[in-house]
């Protein structure tokens, strides 16, 4: 293999010393074994010491974030997503998005099941994002409920589609999704005071997969968090299962990028 590439931030500047991470598809269920390089001060790399019919490239640095455009699979004897970038003068291009100014927040992350689960009888769950617990629903930046049957399968253990509902709130305030993964400031406008999904026993498409979503949130007190959450029917008797991840900054500031050495603990 012959493969040349470029790593670039999302301005287009060049990302010098970038780790460029490698393997090849050498030989059916199995591939080479991983190597790496870095990029030159221009941030070009170029790769010639493997043999494979195609090839997975990864770029990394400290001090940004991955994207989709940081990791690409090329094909040579063998077809793949993009052709082989065998042209010294047509490099494959890698991006990374740099680390913005980061802000101090409280991170709150937590996952209720055993011994702890959400009660699936629209019993309400509420949470601080600021102090980063459970609190009664009157003090909550989130409310969560739940409703699902206590039974979720047969005798043999066979899976039966069963109906079931989740529902956040949150009062005075709301959410919007968050869409890309390194987008950190969060909208001033658009946001709804509801999310709620509903799976009936009858769908054509039913799974027991749960409900997730990334969301912005405006809390009720004027400040913003954004936050990762996963609810999943359980068969457990005692209740289902719920996953939490947020960042919230007390300042009122809408931007949301987290630095571990400025964590509000």
């Amino acid at each position: 293999i012959e493969f040349y590439g470029k790593v670039i931030d999302l301005e287009g500047n060049p990302v010098a010393s970038a780790e460029v991470t490698y393997s090849a598809f050498n030989r059916f269920f199995d591939n080479s074994k991983t190597q790496t390089t870095t990029s030159d001060a221009k941030g070009y790399f170029a790769i010639n010491d493997i043999k494979g019919g195609s090839i997975y490239v990864r770029v990394a640095k400290e001090g940004y974030y991955k994207i989709e455009e940081s990791e690409r699979s090329f094909g040579y004897a063998v077809p793949d997503e993009n052709p082989a970038a065998d042209d010294p003068d047509n490099p494959a291009i890698f991006k990374l998005r740099k680390h913005g100014k980061a802000e101090p927040l409280v991170k709150f992350g937590e996952r209720w099941s055993r011994p702890r689960r959400i009660p699936r009888n629209g019993d309400a769950v509420g949470f601080d994002l600021l102090k980063g617990h459970r609190t009664s629903p009157g003090d909550a930046h989130i409310i969560v409920r739940a409703w699902s049957p206590k039974e979720k399968g047969s005798s043999d253990n066979a899976i039966i589609p069963y109906a079931w509902k989740f529902e956040m709130t949150a009062p005075n305030g709301g959410f919007v999704e968050r869409v890309d993964e390194v987008d950190f400031i969060a909208p001033e406008s658009g946001y709804v005071e509801k999310l709620s999904f509903e799976m009936l026993a009858d769908a054509d498409r039913w799974n027991d997969l749960g409900y997730q979503k990334d969301v912005f949130v405006k809390l009720k007190d004027g400040n913003y968090a954004r936050l990762t959450f996963r609810y999943r029917p359980s068969k457990n008797r005692e209740g289902d299962s719920f996953k939490i991840e947020s960042y919230a900054n007390p300042s009122g500031s809408r931007n949301l990028e987290y630095d571990p050495d400025l964590e509000i603990k």
